[in-house]
């Protein structure tokens, strides 16, 4: 059985509770508080009179990820996983990391603990799905949609989930009647702008996708860092370069590119500079993550723009393995054809 899915009478038996504090309690305001950089100087300096305090590398870890800098987050957090300091927030934190990383199934699995560990009332049960879905987990996405449907049949969870499995399965009307009722409780609503977007993109409407994710309040690059990754994208495909330029690289402020982010960007490079300036970066990257379904799409696409139809063919039949069939098309990565460039891309982003 998933740990997801494990009884909550057993989770009294594994005596598990809340996050624990460090020995640095300002350090953990700051954390709490999303105020990463000050998090980890605290932590910094709190190590130099106490290198072997686990809480305190601990809470480093967790402020490394929380700037995004999981390459250098992701060790000492599994070093911690078995530490009585372990929490649902730190499993949560290695979860997402792992995930960005392209290492999906770990990260599914890692939050199917984070589940375990936080009890109720946390959202780590739609975190899981969420996961699920984007690592292709289908089964566990849609036994965890089930479990948090009947849990709270009315809550934001509960309505966000009716909507995402309404674009799994193809149902465009019933995704906007399901994401129309959790706006009605929750405005602010960036994973239903996401999965707003994607399904415009694969209808080959980038324009209405970057309508979603950069409309009203709905941009919250803080909050969910993919939105302002597929933004840029939507902006490269209805031909504003310039723009999907300017999120990707001028925006960014992580110091480890997710792996997604890393597919666009090539994608975007093989636009401005060609397919072969982009090609060891691909190479590379496709050595690493070979059945991601963005990195074989960014392949296939500079194998497309250098030429090269057996390559492009080779690579289509793997991406055909990893996409639902209809599913995101690879034809509708070409780009429309081009605006002229904006006077200032960068006011197109609406400030977190």
């Amino acid at each position: 059985m998933p740990l997801a899915l494990l009884p909550l009478a057993l989770l009294g038996l594994l005596g598990i509770g809340p996050a624990r504090a460090s020995s640095n309690p300002r350090a953990d305001q700051h954390l709490q508080r999303r105020q990463y950089r000050l998090a980890a100087q605290l932590y910094r300096e709190a190590l130099v009179q106490a290198p072997d305090d686990p809480s305190l590398r601990l809470g480093l870890a967790r402020a490394w990820a929380g700037l995004g800098w999981c390459e250098r987050a992701v060790e000492p957090l599994l070093a911690l996983r078995s530490s009585a300091e372990w929490s649902y927030a730190a499993a949560l934190d290695l979860g997402s990391c792992l995930a960005d990383q392209g290492r999906g199934s770990e990260g599914v699995e890692v939050l199917e603990e984070a589940v375990l560990l936080s009890g109720e009332g946390t959202g780590t049960e739609v975190r899981l799905a969420w996961e699920a879905l984007a690592a292709g987990d289908m089964p566990l996405f849609s036994a965890m949609t089930a479990e948090i449907e009947q849990e709270d049949p009315v809550g934001r969870g509960a309505l966000l989930l009716r909507g995402v499995r309404a674009w799994v399965e193809g149902d465009l009307q019933a995704m906007a009647w399901h994401f129309e009722d959790l706006r009605a409780v929750q405005p602010k609503a960036p994973q239903a702008d996401l999965v707003e977007a994607w399904a415009a993109l694969e209808q080959g409407d980038p324009q209405g996708a970057a309508e979603v994710l950069r409309g009203g309040h709905r941009f919250h690059r803080m909050r969910l860092p993919e939105v302002a990754t597929w933004l840029a994208e939507a902006n490269r495909r209805a031909g504003r370069p310039d723009v999907a330029h300017a999120i990707l690289y001028t925006q960014a402020k992580e110091r480890d590119v997710p792996m997604t982010r890393q597919a666009l960007r090539l994608r975007l490079q093989v636009d401005e500079e060609g397919p072969a300036a982009a090609a060891a970066g691909i190479e590379a990257l496709l050595a690493q993550h070979p059945l991601q379904r963005e990195v074989l799409a960014t392949a296939w696409y500079a194998a497309q723009a250098a030429g090269d139809p057996d390559r492009a063919q080779r690579l289509a039949a793997r991406y055909a393995q990893v996409v639902p069939e209809g599913r995101w098309p690879l034809a509708v990565l070409l780009p429309l054809p081009p605006e002229a460039p904006s006077d200032d891309p960068i006011d197109e982003l609406e400030q977190p």
